[in-house]
Parts: structure tokens; C-alpha cells; sequence
């Protein structure tokens, strides 16, 4: 059984190399902010929020935008709308995405677990099947 105080110096040590850890991580984080700050300010550009309400010139195809006439309104995206316009129209085209990769996925889990405890021979081969192929296999192939 080792002594009292050495246990105290030892977590002391512990608390100082994680204050020395984090502060050197926001010592990386504020130098990297000064240098961006400073290259921006040296080649003119501003700091702010002014491009979202410049013209995007993108060809957006998939989806509505919302605008707000005489009130609000949803319509498809044209080249001649804002960044503003654009960056909603990508915000609910990622969150349909999403809903509907989690929907679909829960179903098929949830099937294929199912059929993973079947006591049908076939259906279960078939889920151990589906489930070794897939297992571990990368989400972009």
C-alpha cells in the first residue's frame, strides 16, 4: 500500500498536466484565430455577415427556400437568390435526408433483428446472412 502523500502528489501532477494540456489547446486555438483574423484584415475582407445576402449564383435544383414577402413562403430556389436562401434550402435538404435515412434504417434494424431471433431456419440465415455482410462494412461503399 503506497503512502498518503505520495497519492496527493500524484493526482496534483495529474490536475497540472491536464491544466497544462488545456491550456495549451487554447493557446493553439487563439493563435490559429489571430491568423486568420490578421490574413483577412491584410487582403481587405471583411469580417461579417454581409455575403448572405449577395446573390449565390448557384443552380440548386432540389428543394424550396423560404422567403418572406408578405409573409412567409416557401418557393423554389433561383439562381438569383441569396447565400441566406441557399444555406437554408441545404439545412432541409440534409435534415429530409437524415429524417429518412433514420426511419428507413430503424425499419430495416429492426426487421432484420427480428429475423435474427426467428426461429424460422430461413429467415434467420438470411438475417445472419445480411448482417455479417454488412457488419463492419464502410458507409460510403
Amino acid at each position: 500500500m503506497e503512502p498518503t502523500g505520495s497519492r496527493q502528489q500524484r493526482t496534483l501532477w495529474e490536475h497540472l498536466l491536464q491544466i497544462a494540456v488545456v491550456g495549451f489547446g487554447l493557446a493553439v486555438v487563439a493563435s490559429l484565430a489571430s491568423g486568420i483574423f490578421y490574413g483577412l484584415k491584410a487582403h481587405n475582407i471583411p469580417i461579417n455577415f454581409d455575403f448572405l445576402t449577395q446573390s449565390s449564383n448557384l443552380h440548386l435544383t432540389e428543394g424550396f427556400t423560404l422567403t418572406w414577402n408578405a409573409g412567409p413562403e416557401f418557393k423554389d430556389f433561383a439562381s438569383s437568390d441569396n447565400n441566406l436562401q441557399a444555406f437554408i434550402l441545404g439545412l432541409s435538404n440534409t435534415l429530409k435526408v437524415a429524417f429518412l435515412g433514420i426511419l428507413f434504417s430503424t425499419i430495416l434494424g429492426l426487421l432484420i433483428g427480428v429475423g435474427r431471433v426467428s426461429k424460422n431456419w430461413i429467415v434467420n440465415r438470411a438475417s445472419l446472412l445480411f448482417v455479417e455482410l454488412i457488419r463492419n462494412t464502410p458507409l460510403l461503399v
